[in-house]
């Protein structure tokens, strides 16, 4: 079959499968949107027999010659405990990522490498976290991320003088302190 060279918005079929603490679920189930030849955007969700959920939103864009970059956004709700079906304890999450890469052209640039979530959202959200049939242990988090770090930046030439100006920002996160340094 001819595969079309375009790309163009629909639907994205969810995968199923069940966990020991969140149940059975349909994962990754959503909306692609070809909004143009510069810009993309995902709507996908996660939904658990047993009252969780997740939300994302990723989304890519490309100005030629000038930039390009990603952002995605998760939000998620998961029960507290892993043995009953009906809780009122959740557990809310979200993570932001955003990575932004100018083109060299010109005399400011403008870059982002952002990576920030709540200190529970890796564990929480961690793929092989409660599979059937597996044993959950402490050991599991020492394969998850512990440290997240994000870093802005702008630098501006000024032509014909020899000033120049950088600001810089940036963000270091530990997970298991939950200390944030800006």
């Amino acid at each position: 079959f001819p595969s079309p060279k375009e790309s163009a918005s629909g639907i994205i079929v969810p995968s199923y499968g069940e966990e020991k603490r969140r149940g059975f679920n349909l994962r990754g189930g959503g909306y692609f949107f070809d909004i143009s030849e510069y810009a993309k955007l995902a709507l996908t969700a996660d939904i658990y027999s047993k009252g969780g959920h997740a939300l994302y939103a990723n989304s890519s864009y490309l100005k030629r010659y000038k930039y390009s970059g990603a952002v995605n956004f998760a939000y998620s709700k998961n029960p507290d405990q892993d043995d009953k079906i009906e809780t009122s304890a959740y557990t809310k999450d979200f993570r932001l990522t955003w990575s932004h890469s100018p083109q060299s052209k010109g005399s400011g640039r403008f870059s982002a490498s952002v990576n920030a979530a709540t200190a529970t959202f890796n564990q929480n959200n961690n793929l092989s976290y409660g599979t059937q049939g597996d044993t959950y242990n402490n050991s599991n988090l020492n394969n998850i991320t512990s440290k997240l770090s994000s870093n802005v930046s702008y630098s501006k030439r000024f032509t014909g003088s020899p000033f120049s100006l950088g600001l810089n920002l940036s963000h270091n996160q530990d997970l298991q302190s939950k200390v944030i340094d800006l």
